[in-house]
């Protein structure tokens, strides 16, 4: 690659971490306009950048123009590091292709060229296994067999994902040592992005030990940093924090989960319900469970394993929510799944807890 290029793009990275990002996209623009024609290494390198940009941007055509080159020019060549392109906008495209991205980030890490892309697409297929199956075992798996990238920005996601797996595997105040230590190394001024999910994942772990009050000072803290940004993505999940601690100070109470062989059972105000394992509406409790907003493309990914088909398949979806609320009605739980932001959150909180012998 001609050097003053490559000098061009570091600079966009710079720009894009210090929350300039008009002159990242710029300058991201004008090198992946270059792809249908010249595809290369870089582009792989510098796509988690630019689809970042474009969708805080709101860009949503624009991420779709680059899916449909992206498909074709992997079609031509099947290079890992186009696959990586394609799988990245997969998921940052406004109704995501998270299976046909699980796909694609599988061939990569069978003929990725470097460890660093290895380790990149094993990221990605943890960001895939996280929002479509809520699985935590297979983001273990996946983070862990990562050796401790040597590039800097590489490094920063992957200790964010030590962070929040530690918190979802319920090691909360390890968790919280780990997004201290992320927060004490980098800056909003000059990496924004690894800033921004250490401060989220924090808020969530504090509303999670009942400390409201810490929780209240980090989402402040975030608003304030972020100020008249117009960042989309990035306020969607400001305003996501602030409606969990809003629902946690108004006490839509908690639901407590045990698991036996058959049955997920529930408990709620005195009331018990049982729920068959591996039912739709069980598995859609589970998906719902991280108590965030979960997009429609997602709920079809989770119970069908295929793309979200958009109108088509809003019927089947509400009707899994209809039933699923239904269920909650009877063990007293009124109203406690919302509609928000193009998809569906759960209000009151799952807890499990272990069967008494």
């Amino acid at each position: 690659m001609d050097e003053k290029v490559y000098n061009q793009l570091q600079e966009a990275r710079v720009h894009f971490y210090a929350w300039r990002l008009q002159p990242a996209y710029q300058i991201l623009r004008r090198y992946f306009d270059r792809l249908p024609f010249r595809p290369e290494p870089e582009h792989a390198e510098f796509i988690g950048i630019f689809a970042r940009v474009l969708l805080e941007l709101g860009k949503d055509f624009e991420l779709k123009f680059y899916m449909k080159e992206l498909e074709r020019v992997y079609e031509l060549d099947k290079s890992a590091y186009i696959g990586y392109a394609l799988g990245v906008v997969y998921c940052f495209l406004p109704e995501p292709r998270l299976e046909s991205a699980r796909q694609v980030f599988e061939q990569v890490l069978r003929a990725a060229p470097t460890e660093a892309l290895k380790a990149k697409a094993k990221i990605m297929l943890a960001y895939y296994y996280d929002v479509a199956k809520n699985d935590v075992g297979a983001c273990r798996m996946l983070i862990d067999s990562i050796a401790e990238p040597t590039d800097v920005d590489l490094n920063a996601i992957w200790r964010t994902w030590k962070a929040k797996l530690l918190m979802e595997e319920g090691h909360l105040e390890s968790a919280k040592a780990a997004y201290h230590e992320i927060l004490s190394t980098f800056d909003p001024s000059t990496n924004w992005y690894s800033w921004s999910i250490a401060m989220l994942n924090l808020g969530v772990l504090y509303l999670r030990q009942e400390k409201l009050s810490l929780a209240e000072q980090t989402l402040a803290n975030l608003k304030q940093v972020l100020g008249n940004r117009q960042f989309k993505s990035l306020s969607i999940q400001i305003e996501e924090l602030g409606q969990m601690l809003e629902q946690k100070s108004n006490g839509h109470g908690v639901i407590y989960c045990s698991l036996e062989k058959d049955f997920r059972i529930l408990s709620y105000q005195q009331k018990t319900l049982s729920l068959k394992r591996r039912s739709p509406v069980e598995r859609l409790l589970d998906l719902l469970s991280a108590r965030k907003t979960i997009e429609k493309s997602v709920i079809v990914n989770a119970l069908y394993d295929r793309e979200y088909l958009g109108e088509a398949d809003d019927k089947l979806i509400y009707y899994h929510i209809h039933c699923l609320r239904k269920r909650l009605r009877e063990l007293g739980a009124e109203e406690a799944i919302e509609m928000s932001a193009g998809g569906y959150r759960l209000l009151p909180r799952i807890e499990n807890r272990r069967v008494e012998e």
